[in-house]
């Protein structure tokens, strides 16, 4: 029950926020060029890696030791020495910004700075709101987040025609948002004072470096690919896959969400006796939801697409059903991965996802001269399998985990199926009964799930 209820507040701040990000997307098709759109999403591929190394990806360690602290104090002393961190961190982040421009890898030197400064102590915020439980603080500000980035979108790059700096400037100003809403209604201006202790320090950093070494591993799989058209086919190319990616990462919301709730109910029932069960059931449980959510989008996307028909993203409708699996795949290694986190092994997380990781930038590499944006898809389609695969088969060995061999596999063939007549009906009426049919075809599937649902909805009212 507890862990419903930290999903469904989860997915309605995260709702909330996705309904708006999901508007942004035909905005990006109508007023944002595949260019300004691929250096904008250039210069966060580059975040992406960036921050967690330079702040140590401090925030997982904030997460499990506030919630495991045994008094205020213990908990109030951990923040403190995790801002502290942040705060040196700052100095590394201004240095690696500037070499980085210097070296022509970046134009915008101060409007990627911001960028990631802001999102860097986002995050941080956000992982202390969970751990101090101030979850509606975590919702609030996130849809703050993309509120503020939304009406900074209208203003600046809609009505200001101001291109990619009108998207650098929106985003930061959403992530700057959020964190005064948490830095505030936290308090954490009250009892914050430099902190520095060796034995704390060390503890943290002992439990996140690995965590920041995964994302590394992590950012091969998701973010490689982006460097590797960037450089071999440019900006606008760039953009274009951008695009397709964004509206598969709308799909995983669930997964998110999910995966958030998850992992503060693991930590607080690491020890029970029977936690390898509840963790191979919950997982399993998560992956049949991804699959049929991916499903039943598939026909919405093709009825989306009737909409940008005249817009220069219109043709990467054949790269979005792939970019949703890539982006279910990796989303799910992550609930995989908590298996790692329970058991402090988060070495295994790095090395599974190094391997992942290395998968996908050598075969990135060698497809993208002969098959373009297509051979970065297939890249990161097996990398993201080769992660699952080995998590799964350690995870195993650890907590006797066991995917839905099955299931999944009926569920995969019928997303073949459904992806197939996505490229092959171009009409509204047919994708509308596709729509339909699709739709019936999954309630009849999930029937026994619809039914406990409805059961225990009734029951409570």
């Amino acid at each position: 029950m507890r862990l419903l209820k930290k999903i469904g507040l989860y997915f309605i701040g995260n709702l909330a926020s996705k309904i708006l990000s999901a508007i942004l997307i035909p905005i990006y098709a109508f007023y944002v060029s595949s260019s300004d759109l691929g250096i904008f999403d250039y210069s966060q591929t580059l975040m992406q890696i960036i921050v967690p190394i330079v702040y140590f990806s401090i925030w997982e360690a904030i997460l499990k030791y506030v919630i495991s602290a045994d008094s205020d104090s213990s908990r109030k002393e951990i923040i403190n020495t995790a801002l502290t961190i942040s705060l040196i961190s700052t100095l590394l982040l201004v240095a690696v910004t500037y070499v980085l421009y210097i070296m022509h890898v970046i134009s915008d030197c101060s409007y990627v700075f911001m960028m990631m400064l802001f999102n860097a102590f986002n995050i941080v915020l956000q992982y202390i709101s969970r751990s101090m439980g101030e979850n509606v603080t975590y919702v609030i500000a996130g849809i703050a987040a993309v509120v503020v980035n939304f009406i900074g979108v209208v203003i600046l790059v809609v009505l200001l025609k101001q291109g990619a700096h009108g998207l650098f400037i929106s985003y930061t100003l959403g992530q700057a948002a959020s964190c005064i809403i948490m830095f505030c209604r936290c308090k954490l201006f009250k009892g914050f004072a430099f902190s520095v202790k060796p034995q704390i320090v060390r503890m943290l950093l002992l439990f996140s470096l690995p965590m920041a070494a995964n994302a590394i591993s992590g950012w091969l799989i998701q973010g490689v690919g982006r460097v590797v058209i960037n450089s071999n086919l440019g900006d606008s190319a760039n953009g274009l896959y951008s695009y397709a990616s964004k509206l598969g990462n709308l799909v995983t919301v669930v997964v998110g969400v999910v995966s958030m709730a998850l992992m503060e109910e693991l930590y607080i029932r690491m020890n029970d006796d029977d936690i390898n069960e509840y963790f191979n059931k919950i997982c399993n449980q998560i992956w049949i939801v991804i699959l049929g959510i991916y499903a039943f989008v598939i026909p919405l996307i093709g009825l989306y697409y009737l909409f940008t028909a005249k817009t220069e993203y219109a043709g990467t409708l054949q790269y979005v059903s792939p970019c949703i699996l890539v982006a279910c795949i990796s989303a799910f290694s992550t609930n995989v991965g908590g298996a790692f986190q329970i058991k402090d092994l988060t070495k295994y997380i790095f090395l599974t996802t190094l391997a992942g990781g290395l998968v996908t930038t050598v075969v990135a590499i060698a497809a993208v001269s002969w098959l373009g944006i297509w051979g970065v898809i297939l890249a990161q389609l097996l990398g993201a399998l080769t992660l699952l695969s080995i998590r799964c088969i350690v995870a195993h060995r650890l907590m006797n985990f066991s995917l839905d061999i099955k299931r999944s596999c009926f569920m995969l063939l019928l997303i073949c199926l459904d992806s197939f007549m996505l490229l092959k009906i171009s009409s509204f009426w047919g994708l509308s009964a596709f729509a339909v049919l699709n739709t019936l075809v999954l309630a009849v599937m999930y029937r026994r799930q619809i039914k406990e649902i409805i059961m225990k909805r009734l029951s409570s009212v």
